[in-house]
């Protein structure tokens, strides 16, 4: 009996990708098209019709690549995408009000900096640390500022996410639902409750009947037409969460680093855990409505994105980093593109310390930003270690994982075993896992990188975290 196939709807930062699964794991198709990023009247956006027209045409293409038989065996869908990017729009004829503001823009901060003394209690609810990156603050920042939106009906608004826009556009039916794991990345979900927070609504003066209905990660939200096909759309979930099972079941001791256009870290989590000043909370999609798996997540905001911003090096140029030999003098990289995430949560302009000028040489340029994402990286792996845990392995996935120099660096900068296998699509493979739960899924092999000792990374990084704190205290704020 033929297994089923899965469509993988991946939607990133830099491109959308569409994938195909067997039921075990095997990847059997992929198609990818780019996706811009701009600046619109202060805000960094993504054109809204280009990038769902990238995810039919990459869904279209993954499709016709299989062959006849396989097609046939095509069986449901699942969309991953960004978690924090947002927009408004026109309720029932579907017509944005808004640019899709991009995960990357922090332009909310100003909204989170007036909620004086909230911190705390916003945290207890939603296990975030309140953050302009949010779309609460995002939303509320466009509703007090955006020109088209002065003039809107408030009874007509209808408050997205990317995800449940994506559902919106992308299923027949036209859903307005959204799943827990992006909903619990608004700053307005109730984690505990499972459930959108009256008290967060208020507090950023907005309207419940404004947001979608929210529904498991694992349940029907629609039907998508492709090539031909009508595929339920049975798993919708955030790109980071999902890769977390792009191996199955994740292992209690083992670190999970997903290095793309931004970086996370996820840890699985014993118990009740409470979440820690400085780092979130993540509901883990396998089990909404259980909740009995929660994962501490790190974030670094500017991984691929500073690289390609400072250094002009792609993801696909990344294995060229193997073949370059450090210079004798290389450059530290204070790495604040997108502001400091976790722990610190602060704004932070980038520069280059020592000279505060940008190197001539371009391959110091981009060894130095390239170990800045380590560095911070390591940050929040400090702040771990701190809260008394202790992974045993890094797992590292994403598209800084291609080089091997990097890999090597960051075994002996953490000084524990830095695993990670030939593909790098963690997104979608975890999907995918998460659509069929089998039994007998393949798990990838993993080729491991040992610390070394003495190889100066870990110096250089003790010289990065005294200069990041005094940058920090520079600017009247103190590391947290």
């Amino acid at each position: 009996m033929a297994q089923p196939l899965y469509l993988i709807l991946d939607q990133g930062g830099q491109s959308s990708r569409a994938l195909v699964y067997s039921a075990s794991g095997q990847q059997l198709a992929a198609a990818q098209r780019p996706v811009p990023t701009d600046r619109h009247e202060g805000y960094i956006c993504q054109p809204i019709e280009p990038l769902v027209a990238s995810l039919q045409q990459a869904a279209v293409a993954a499709c016709q690549a299989v062959n006849p038989d396989q097609r046939s065996q095509l069986q449901s869908a699942a969309l991953v995408c960004q978690r924090s990017s947002c927009l408004i729009r026109e309720r029932h004829s579907g017509r944005p009000l808004s640019p899709l503001v991009s995960w990357q823009d922090n332009g909310g901060q100003p909204v989170i900096d007036r909620l004086t003394g909230q911190a705390d209690r916003i945290q207890a609810l939603t296990g975030l640390h309140p953050n302009g990156h949010t779309p609460a603050a995002k939303w509320r920042r466009l509703l007090d500022s955006y020109p088209a939106l002065q003039q809107a009906d408030p009874e007509s608004l209808a408050l997205d996410t990317l995800s449940s826009y994506l559902c919106y556009r992308l299923c027949e039916e036209s859903p307005w639902l959204i799943d827990p794991v992006n909903a619990s990345r608004t700053l307005l979900y109730d984690i505990r409750r499972n459930d959108w927070s009256e008290p967060l609504l208020s507090l950023f003066g907005l309207r419940r009947d404004w947001l979608p209905a929210l529904q498991a990660n694992r349940s029907r939200f629609g039907t998508l037409r492709v090539a031909g096909l009508a595929l339920p759309l049975q798993m919708v979930t955030g790109d980071q969460p999902a890769a977390l099972f792009d191996n199955g079941w994740p292992a209690p001791d083992t670190l999970s680093v997903n290095l793309g256009t931004g970086g996370f870290l996820q840890l699985p989590l014993p118990g009740d855990w409470q979440s820690p000043s400085g780092l979130r909370l993540l509901l883990a999609p396998a089990l909404v409505g259980d909740c009995s798996l929660r994962v501490l997540e790190g974030t670094v905001n500017g991984a691929g994105s500073a690289l390609v911003a400072e250094a002009a090096l792609h993801n696909e140029d990344l294995r060229q980093l193997d073949h370059w030999h450090q210079p004798s003098s290389l450059p530290l990289f204070l790495n604040g593109y997108g502001g400091l995430g976790s722990p610190d949560w602060q704004p932070l302009s980038s520069r280059y310390l020592l000279t505060d000028e940008v190197p001539s040489d371009a391959q110091a340029r981009v060894l130095a930003v390239a170990e800045s994402v380590l560095f911070l990286v390591q940050r929040n792996l400090d702040r771990m270690r701190a809260l008394g845990l202790m992974p045993a392995r890094i797992r590292l996935s994403g598209g800084l994982s291609r080089s091997r120099l990097l890999v090597q660096k960051l075994a002996d900068l953490s000084q524990l075993p830095v695993c990670c296998d030939d593909d790098p699509e963690a997104s979608a493979r975890g999907a995918a896992w998460l659509l069929g739960q089998p039994d007998d899924w393949q798990r990838l092999e993993a080729s491991c990188r040992q610390p070394r000792t003495d190889t100066g990374i870990r110096q250089r990084y003790r010289y990065w975290t005294q200069a990041l704190e005094q940058s920090l205290s520079d600017g009247g704020v103190s590391a947290s």
